[in-house]
């Protein structure tokens, strides 16, 4: 899913959520001394807003939507599909498997960097700031080699998560011998 996809969704999540708000604030109100609790101008905006889908709002609506989904956006952070997508943009466009795939090479420098931290005497705090960036180098490969594969980043993440590993360790992960590892 790309960014602007998820946004749409988001966004269309709040304004489900804001017309679950405001059917509540009406069943609330009422009139006091023949008047509604709101002015009859709001309620009139608000109930036909409330009947139209998020697709069919103005675009003005669809934006005032969008800017309440962007805080949504900020808690869930980077997903794997935008990431996908801002990583896709600094590629050549021409990119091919081959390519993304001699990339992956990078395994080979975040190896160098541990080996620093266990045969020559720096510590982890030394090596974070390499090992990160290794690890974003490798991570864009991978994304290459998805891209040019038409296989969804998101896509191999879940399958790993929820299928190759649920299956390899059903209870979670135990060493040989321990409680819990029957058959693996």
């Amino acid at each position: 899913m790309t960014e602007s996809e998820l946004l749409e969704k988001v966004a269309e999540l709040c304004h489900d959520q804001w017309c679950n708000w405001m059917n509540y604030l009406f069943s609330r109100s009422g009139t006091y001394e023949g008047q509604l609790r709101v002015t009859v101008d709001s309620s009139v905006r608000w109930r036909r807003q409330m009947r139209t889908p998020y697709a069919e709002l103005s675009e003005e609506e669809r934006d005032s939507d969008r800017k309440e989904a962007r805080k949504f956006l900020e808690c869930i952070g980077l997903t794997f599909g935008v990431y996908e997508d801002k990583a896709m943009r600094t590629a050549d466009k021409k990119i091919d498997l081959w390519y993304a795939g001699l990339g992956l090479g990078e395994a080979g420098e975040v190896q160098n960097d541990i080996k620093k931290i266990y045969g020559h005497g720096y510590t982890k705090e030394e090596m974070r700031p390499k090992i990160k960036e290794e690890l974003g180098d490798l991570l864009w490969y991978v994304t290459a080699v998805c891209h040019t594969m038409d296989i969804p980043l998101e896509e191999v993440a879940t399958y790993n998560v929820d299928a190759k590993l649920q299956e390899r360790y059903p209870n979670g992960f135990y060493k040989k011998g321990e409680q819990g590892n029957e058959g693996h």
